[in-house]
């Protein structure tokens, strides 16, 4: 009995002492990190770990590939620098420097087998790398190049941009949504829900339409993102700095407000963010296209500047009530014009829509005379839509000026729905 029992104890430990080798060597296996640098993995004395939460490295095996690295055996104090960007690490302190600016790191760097381990993403972003986590591999992907493509070129950034400059107002409301800061933008029509840029500390380039290049120049951007207003200076821009087109389509919208914040979310690392905002976007739409579409209502959308009216139809800059949206339009044969086709009082009155959409120009522009006063007449109220209460006067600032932001598309879809519970 006792032979027996002592027999299943030792079968007992075995087993627990296989299991326990089998799960650590599992474990270890499970934890193996790759650190791909421009598609190359990268080989190193002592493997990375995630300590914290962070993922650790041999600084040397990281940044030796490319640039010049330094370890003063007395201060404990790795340096790595690249140009002019300068970055320093202690071991033990979670105080780093990158160009004598203090930065606080979650982790500190540490000695492992006479290794000194920092952090990846801090060393790498630090070096102007971009930097990606892929859980599903456990790879850390480090980039030190993106090609962007866009419809003028295909431009290639040699470096995560931090000195922007920005001239087209939809972009700068998708970064600042995006929590991206930028150094310098033409400050002479800034819509008030982006005046936080009229501040002093934004460098002022120029107008829309007329870019001071002298000073862009000074400047030494990383990159300049421009839109239609600027796509004839192109080939100017670019010879500054690796410059980036950014444009709404008005035949397709969301197509291309997609794509772009694609782009931005690309440059920056914010894909995760952009997968989410265009997710509710789209959903919204899509609620407000039954909507609309069971209530087989149409629509007119004009332009009012002092007293002229211009209608847009569903291949215009507004197309997106029509195509998105989903509002008919009462006009299928609205001529195409950047300006929009002229019409008159009597034109709007012979349509007779069910919904008339209102941008008021002057209201962006400093005009004297409002949409709302040029609408105030005879004819208007002789309107389906004047009589139901369904004359929407639009965010003008963001119709006219900034339409294609992340901020600025949450507007415009705001400003239907709120058309819509009337």
């Amino acid at each position: 009995m006792l032979r027996y029992n002592f027999g299943r104890y030792l079968l007992t430990l075995g087993l627990m002492v296989i299991l326990l080798f089998g799960l650590s060597h599992a474990a270890e296996a499970q934890e193996q990190i790759k650190i791909v640098k421009d598609g190359k993995d990268l080989s190193f004395d002592v493997a990375p770990r995630i300590i914290d939460g962070r993922t650790m490295v041999p600084y040397r095996n990281l940044a030796e590939s490319v640039h010049q690295v330094a370890w003063n055996s007395i201060s404990k104090t790795v340096t790595v620098t690249q140009g002019i960007s300068i970055i320093k690490l202690t071991i033990g302190s979670k105080v780093a420097y990158i160009n004598d600016e203090r930065i606080n790191l979650d982790v500190a760097p540490v000695i492992v087998n006479g290794h000194t381990l920092v952090p990846v993403r801090f060393v790498a972003e630090g070096l102007g790398f971009w930097v990606t986590w892929r859980n599903n591999t456990r790879t850390v992907a480090v980039e030190s190049q993106k090609e962007i493509k866009h419809a003028l070129d295909v431009t290639k950034l040699t470096k995560k941009p931090k000195k922007i400059i920005v001239f087209d107002y939809a972009t700068l409301d998708s970064l600042d949504t995006m929590g991206i800061e930028v150094m310098a933008l033409p400050k002479s029509h800034i819509p008030a829900y982006l005046s936080k840029y009229k501040d002093s500390k934004y460098i002022d380039v120029g107008t829309l339409f007329q870019p001071n290049f002298e000073k862009i120049y000074e400047l030494k951007p990383d990159v300049i993102f421009i839109s239609a207003r600027q796509a004839r200076l192109y080939s100017e821009f670019k010879k500054i700095a690796p410059t980036i087109y950014l444009a709404i389509d008005g035949n397709n919208y969301m197509g291309s407000f997609s794509n772009n914040l694609t782009i931005l979310g690309t440059i920056f690392d914010k894909e995760a963010l952009v997968e989410e905002e265009l997710a509710k976007i789209n959903n919204s739409i899509k609620t407000i296209n039954k909507k609309v579409g069971e209530s087989g209502q149409n629509a007119l959308v004009i332009l009012v500047n002092e007293g002229t009216l211009s209608a847009f139809g569903q291949d215009s800059r507004f197309g997106i009530i029509h195509k998105e949206f989903g509002f008919p339009p009462v006009d299928r044969n609205i001529r195409v014009a950047t300006h929009g086709q002229s019409v008159s009082f009597e034109y709007v009155v012979e349509q007779n829509p069910d919904y008339i959409f209102v941008v008021d120009r002057a209201a962006v522009t400093g005009g004297t005379v409002s949409a709302k006063k040029v609408l105030d007449n005879a004819l208007i109220r002789m309107t389906k839509a004047y009589k139901n209460d369904r004359i929407i006067y639009l965010n003008s600032e963001v119709w006219y000026v900034s339409s294609g932001g992340l901020g600025g598309t949450l507007t415009m879809v705001q400003d239907i729905q709120k058309a819509i519970s009337k």
